[in-house]
């Protein structure tokens, strides 16, 4: 079985510079406009991350069985944060949770994100999540790692659409003796 990764340069995430990112720059700034407060995820944000998570898996109808299983494992990784090597960032606006994203270092220069979600009902959610990650983990990574398809419908144009800095081909295979 074959699939691919996408990684970032996570300066280019940072700046959004130049047509390429134009589209995601405006989004960016008008979700921005919100006046969203961003800090360090922490163990006490499990449970409205989440609640976050929950919603968005209720609104899935493609490939159901792959968004019940990032769910699953979105909250094993919130729910033991504090004895895992993650760390993420949370946006809120006012009081409320809009958004998260969670991951952790893969080696010196790549970070690897697991789980990114947004509230649908503020455009720009989920480019602004994306672009304080890539500010939060700038000094200690060079690339961010999000992911591969899955095989879900949209999820390779969305993916595509960052500009990513290189795709990986990974190969699994099974051996049977």
């Amino acid at each position: 079985m074959t699939t691919v990764t996408n990684y970032y340069n996570v300066d280019e995430l940072i700046r959004l510079k130049g047509k390429k990112f134009e589209g995601k720059r405006n989004l960016v700034r008008r979700f921005a406009g919100l006046n969203p407060k961003v800090r360090a995820l922490q163990a006490r944000d499990a449970t409205v991350c989440i609640e976050l998570q929950e919603r968005w898996l209720s609104e899935q109808d493609a490939d159901r069985d792959s968004a019940e299983e990032e769910t699953s494992a979105a909250k094993v990784a919130l729910q033991h944060f504090d004895s895992l090597p993650i760390e993420g960032v949370v946006v809120e606006i006012g009081q409320k949770l809009v958004g998260f994203a969670v991951g952790e270092r893969l080696n010196s220069n790549m970070f690897v994100e697991h789980h990114e979600k947004a509230e649908r009902e503020f455009k720009g959610g989920y480019e602004y999540v994306l672009h304080v990650l890539a500010a939060n983990i700038a000094a200690e990574a060079t690339f961010i790692n999000r992911g591969q398809y899955l095989g879900i419908p949209g999820l390779r144009q969305a993916k595509l659409s960052w500009r990513p800095a290189g795709l990986v081909e990974k190969f699994s295979g099974r051996i049977s003796f």
